[in-house]
């Protein structure tokens, strides 16, 4: 594969996970260059197995989302101890274990309600996935 096939399978794959999943075999056929389509349908193959993993949520508590959570009240065994942001994709609060068995502070993010699309799922994920990372005095 050229470097300009591997370019235009890169511009062409976004397109074709933007393209609904009853529309990508037409979307496939319109490439013209062979080598470029089996890539792409290779790229598809393998995004779309891997969907379930990545981009469903583990747990969605509708009662989480939709509720105006308060200090004091509890989030299962956590119990948030104030605000500390919010954005544009929810609020974030410190927390502390209160199941008497752990003493740990925690930062709990509130996600809004129409975080649900596949796109900013895979954002909070990166997000998440980066703060999990970082070990801070703070």
């Amino acid at each position: 594969m050229t470097s300009e096939q591997w370019l235009r399978v890169k511009d062409e794959f976004e397109k074709l996970r933007a393209t609904p999943a009853d529309s990508r075999s037409r979307f496939l056929e319109e490439v013209g260059d062979e080598e470029v389509r089996h890539e792409l349908e290779e790229l598809l193959h393998a995004y779309d197995g891997s969907q379930e993993f990545l981009e469903r949520p583990a747990v969605v508590h509708e009662d989480v989302l939709a509720k105006n959570w308060a200090c004091g009240q509890r989030l299962g065994r956590f119990s948030l101890v104030r605000q500390v942001g919010e954005g544009g994709m929810g609020v974030m609060y410190e927390a502390v274990c209160a199941d008497g068995e752990l003493e740990q502070r925690v930062a709990i993010k509130v996600v809004k309600q129409w975080l649900t699309s596949e796109r900013e799922m895979s954002r909070f994920r990166a997000e998440r996935q980066i703060l999990a990372r970082l070990e801070h005095a703070n």
